[in-house]
């Protein structure tokens, strides 16, 4: 993972995650949208992951952000479902494999609004182990933007054998937001192939341009406190590897996303250095943060496509200005669909 760091002279933006799609399942119980709705897409409301036999190692990624109104409960399913350690046994018990690995993190963090102090929690398919590594399983609210970051570490299963007959799929509950009208579940469903897609994020090549750094020089202090923001061009290149067997229309998906506060959906407030952060697109349109954009198309047999960006900075109307340098982070995920 690489971090982007915005600086108030000198502004470096890095490339931070890339994402696969197919992790995380949401289950709507009841009126689940009474009180928490999911920013941005929420028509797909499950995510699959698939175990494949003998493919790369993987280190998949997926990252949702909740609006919750009034009060909530955070709840995280601090066990092994019984039916994914039953399952995994089988199958591992059938294929006997040489090495398998599969383990999954839920990173949850509150973007808006500062009651909930965070949290990361760990399931363990192959040790069927949970373990707390910050934060509590249990949690009283009281609404604000939560964002959820799950992340497949590194699954891998190693296997000679022919799968017999398909696997059945499992599903593994991770945290439950709930109030008095519903509940929003995110889970993920396993499954297993003994097949390899071969147009996943690990076929293709994310690099930020003309470098991972991106200088605005020295700003003018005079200049911003009459107004005038500074803009920086970027852009973020898509490419097939070289050893890459995908050669399919490929319409990825970026999001840009930090933990800095906000002023608006759009604009970043640079902790205390009276300066705003916002991204702009190649039409000059901001984009908020946490929203989910096509990032580009890469058509059918091509080997890469090129989208624009800038970054701007602007003094904030309300904060008066410091002098000096002043850091700023802000990641962008990529998803493949």
């Amino acid at each position: 993972m690489r971090i982007i760091n915005l600086l108030v002279s000198v502004v470096s933006i890095v490339r931070y995650l890339i994402l696969m799609p197919l992790l995380v399942g949401l289950l709507f119980l009841g009126q689940a949208f009474a009180q928490c709705t999911i920013v941005g897409d929420s028509s797909q409301t499950r995510y699959d992951y698939t175990w494949e036999q003998n493919a790369m190692p993987t280190a998949d990624m997926m990252m949702i952000n909740v609006d919750c109104v009034g009060h909530t409960v955070i709840q995280v399913m601090p066990r092994v479902n019984f039916y994914v350690t039953s399952g995994i046994n089988t199958l591992v018990r059938d294929m006997k494999p040489s090495y398998y690995f599969l383990n999954m993190t839920v990173k949850i963090v509150q973007v808006n609004g500062n009651e909930y102090p965070g949290g990361h929690f760990k399931w363990d398919f192959v040790d069927y182990n949970y373990q707390t590594l910050s934060g509590q399983t249990l949690f009283d609210s009281y609404g604000g933007r939560y964002r959820i970051l799950i992340e497949n570490h590194n699954a891998e299963f190693r296997s000679d054998k022919d799968p017999r007959w398909p696997w059945p799929s499992v599903v593994q509950e991770f945290v439950t937001f709930s109030n008095t009208r519903g509940s929003l579940t995110f889970d993920t469903r396993l499954s297993f192939s003994g097949d390899i897609n071969p147009c996943k994020i690990d076929a293709f090549q994310i690099k930020t341009l003309p470098s991972d750094t991106i200088s605005f020089g020295s700003l003018s202090l005079k200049s911003l406190n009459e107004g005038m923001s500074f803009l920086e061009p970027f852009s973020i290149e898509v490419s097939r590897l070289p050893e890459s067997e995908c050669k399919d229309l490929i319409k990825p998906y970026i999001t840009f996303f930090s933990d800095h506060a906000r002023r608006s959906a759009t604009e970043l407030i640079l902790d205390d250095s009276g300066l705003l952060l916002m991204i702009r697109d190649g039409n000059n349109q901001a984009i908020a943060y946490d929203e989910k954009k096509i990032l580009g198309t890469l058509e059918l047999n091509a080997q890469k496509f090129t989208t624009n960006y800038q970054a701007q900075v602007r003094k904030d109307p309300s904060k008066t200005l410091s002098i000096g340098n002043f850091n700023g982070i802000v990641r962008y995920i990529v998803t493949l669909r």
